[in-house]
């Protein structure tokens, strides 16, 4: 099963979208500060294919945990990143650096390495936030002391 951060955001939506056409078995989380149930309905009524979502925050360690022992996570597509969406630095690095720092530790713990970063919010603009450049930085350091994991940033 693939969870996909962020899912009900307009990225994730899409990337739901992609994996459920593809036939993969998708798991949603989101804690719809930005997302919408309506992205979730029309994902699942245009590829006719019903998926799980839960609501949470990529920041609650305990939360995820609970969510990867819950479920056969093999993979994870990373979409909950903000970027120009009126936030301070020090909220969009919270949300960023913080967020994917718990998810990459939760993910070490079940044995979960294999990561697709989709970088930038709905309009993009999160692609040029220093907190994106200081995730992307954090991963690349991961994967080198790491050669498990399987990591791919997409835009």
């Amino acid at each position: 099963m693939i969870l996909v951060t962020g899912g009900a955001g307009t990225a994730g939506a899409r990337m739901v979208g992609e994996l459920l056409q593809a036939g993969h078995e998708v798991l949603v989380l989101d804690n719809f500060s930005t997302g919408s149930v309506k992205a979730l309905q029309a994902v699942a009524a245009a590829t006719g294919r019903d998926f799980d979502c839960v609501k949470g925050d990529v920041r609650d360690g305990a939360f995820l945990q609970r969510v990867f022992r819950e479920n056969s996570v093999t993979s994870v597509v990373h979409c909950a990143f903000v970027g120009g969406s009126g936030l301070s630095p020090l909220e969009r690095y919270e949300n960023n650096l913080a967020g994917t720092l718990i998810l990459l530790q939760v993910m070490d713990e079940f044995g979960v390495k294999r990561l697709t970063l989709t970088l930038g919010d709905a309009d993009g603009a999160g692609a040029a936030d220093g907190s994106v450049a200081a995730v992307q930085r954090m991963v690349v350091d991961v994967c080198a002391a790491d050669s498990g994991w399987v990591v791919t940033f997409s835009h």
